[in-house]
């Protein structure tokens, strides 16, 4: 239970920030040399700044990648949007027991965090004709965090 109200916190925390967002054209040479460290071959890089963090917007093997770092240059998280080739086959029966006949994925994301919280999956799913989505977080073995409606 407290695992899950701290996520939720930095969710809630994510979303304030987005509101917050400036592009900006480089980060502190600290903050630099962590996503180089962390993320050598990374590609099309963008910055910006949201509320006191720092995001990149990158391509890394591949996939369009986001991470986060606080002013002091620590990362964060990494957020990964991937295909469905790559979801684990525990998160694809997961995915598929909540989604049901009429729902749609319409969007995957590897989520990866400094804070002692496990890596898990985010997955968008919505209805055809219909504004409301949901939101799944799927640990790798399958389990359900949430299903935000």
């Amino acid at each position: 239970m407290k695992k899950m109200i701290i996520t939720l916190l930095i969710i809630l925390a994510g979303l304030v920030f987005t509101r917050c967002e400036t592009d900006i054209k480089k980060p502190s040479t600290g903050i630099q040399q962590a996503f180089s460290g962390l993320f050598p071959g990374a590609s099309n890089v963008q910055w910006e700044k949201e509320g006191g963090l720092y995001k990149a917007e990158f391509v890394m093997d591949g996939y369009e990648t986001e991470a986060w770092f606080g002013k002091d240059a620590s990362w964060l998280r990494t957020k990964t949007d991937i295909s469905w080739l790559e979801v684990p086959d525990p998160v694809k029966a997961t995915i598929n027991e909540y989604s049901g006949d009429n729902w749609e994925i319409d969007d995957i994301s590897l989520y990866r965090q400094s804070s002692g919280i496990p890596e898990y999956y985010r997955v968008e799913i919505g209805r055809e004709n219909s504004d409301r989505d949901r939101h799944l977080r799927i640990r790798p073995d399958g389990t359900l965090i949430t299903d935000l409606r």
